[in-house]
């Protein structure tokens, strides 16, 4: 009996696909759960506390342990409108 193998390859698994995966030729059927975890982010450097005088500059920085996430910044509790605020990101 010759066959081949059939390989199936996911890249940047999300939380949403979760579930089954199953192959199928004919009558032949095999399948097996794909689970994938949550990434366990974590703050590596925290925001600190600032104080300026009205029209000086505000800088905040903080480090985090993944690199390719996205994210936002807030001022009470309120999206910051990225025009308002320069904002980078070093690896």
């Amino acid at each position: 009996m010759e066959g081949g193998v059939r390989r199936l390859i996911l890249k940047n698994c999300q939380l949403d696909q979760a579930g089954e995966v199953s192959y199928q030729a004919l009558n032949a059927i095999t399948s097996a759960m794909l689970n994938v975890k949550e990434r366990d982010i974590k703050v590596v450097r925290p925001l600190y506390s600032v104080e300026v005088t009205e029209t000086e500059t505000a800088k905040f920085e903080t480090e985090i342990s993944e690199e390719d996430l996205h994210a936002t910044w807030k001022l009470k509790g309120e999206m910051i409108h990225p025009s308002a605020v320069r904002s980078n990101e070093r690896g």
